[in-house]
């Protein structure tokens, strides 16, 4: 009998949080605050009193946005919508051991209701109540990663996707592609996670644009002269020389004087950044230079520092070693 009247109390406690439910969907479309007096009125509007155990069921059906409010999850998107988020969230997983969060986003946008969901945070805090399995939502590089819930840290989280990255490039013998193209390889990451990764890890691959269409290459392709290191060489030696300060206007200026063509436009190379990735590469020499402060100093010391693939993510990340 016991029994009987517990599972009736079950049921009826079931019953009053669908209905309180009910009408939060249709009276609250721009969601729900769990104070004092808000629940006193919806216990009046709705003829149940509101314990802490209905109140913890009632928050188990919605999620919290960071500014406190609540919403129903069914307000947010549709039951299809939810199932679909959480196959494809599963499939990443399965295939690539974890996701960027802005990839789900952006690709369930248009059928998630912008009064509930208006960013990716809010997205967030929804994804992390309909996703039944454990995961951790970290965000390296202001990146929101999601991965499943194990004990790995930002710094190898991020070398494991930049080392796939690179290993693509490598093995796949991959001069040049497509910014499209290349995310088909990758497509638990957004393009612009892609473009970051490979702009402060990679040391050969650029971005550029070629007949109008945005492309990754390697400097392989970029078509440099045979003799371009030791021409990179001689250039800073001379420079070295007239006491002039190596910053990489200096250096363009005076390779593209060498070359008697102005180097970038000859080459299609954009920006400082490229250059200065350009000359660190091609930089061969028993003096050791690296970039400090603008300037492509000697390193007197003889030892590089941020030389490994680790350390540079390290040094990204913050972290000191």
């Amino acid at each position: 009998m016991a029994c009987n009247n517990d599972a009736g109390t079950i049921l009826q406690k079931g019953l009053k949080i669908v209905k309180i439910a009910s009408h939060l969907e249709k009276k609250y479309p721009r969601g729900f605050v769990f104070d004092t007096t808000s629940v006193r009125l919806l216990s009046e509007a709705t003829g149940f009193f509101i314990d802490r155990d209905i109140e913890k069921k009632l928050k188990q059906t919605m999620f919290k946005k960071t500014s406190g409010i609540f919403f129903l999850l069914s307000q947010a998107t549709d039951k299809e919508t939810r199932s679909e988020i959480n196959k494809k969230a599963i499939d990443f997983l399965e295939k690539f051991n974890c996701f960027e969060l802005s990839i789900l986003y952006d690709k369930y946008i248009d059928r998630l209701n912008i009064n509930c969901i208006s960013s990716l945070d809010d997205f967030e805090a929804f994804f992390k109540a309909i996703f039944a399995n454990e995961i951790s939502i970290t965000s390296p590089l202001r990146i929101k990663i999601v991965r499943l819930n194990h004990s790995v840290t930002n710094d190898i989280l991020l070398l494991d996707i930049t080392k796939k990255l690179l290993s693509f490039f490598q093995n796949e013998s991959v001069g040049a592609i497509q910014e499209d193209e290349l995310q088909n390889y990758f497509p638990n990451i957004s393009t612009t996670t892609i473009n970051i990764l490979l702009s402060k890890f990679s040391e050969n691959i650029i971005k550029t644009e070629i007949n109008g269409i945005v492309c990754y290459q390697t400097f392989d392709t970029i078509g440099l002269p045979d003799d371009f290191s030791d021409m990179l060489c001689e250039t800073l030696s001379l420079l070295d020389d007239l006491k002039l300060t190596p910053t990489v206007e200096t250096i363009h200026t005076a390779i593209s004087l060498r070359l008697s063509t102005n180097f970038s436009d000859e080459y299609n190379i954009r920006g400082n950044g490229i250059l200065k990735k350009i000359i660190s590469y091609y930089y061969k020499n028993i003096v050791i230079r690296e970039w400090i402060g603008g300037e492509f100093k000697r390193n007197d010391n003889n030892k590089l520092t941020n030389k490994t693939l680790h350390d540079r993510i390290i040094t990204a990340l913050g972290y000191k070693k």
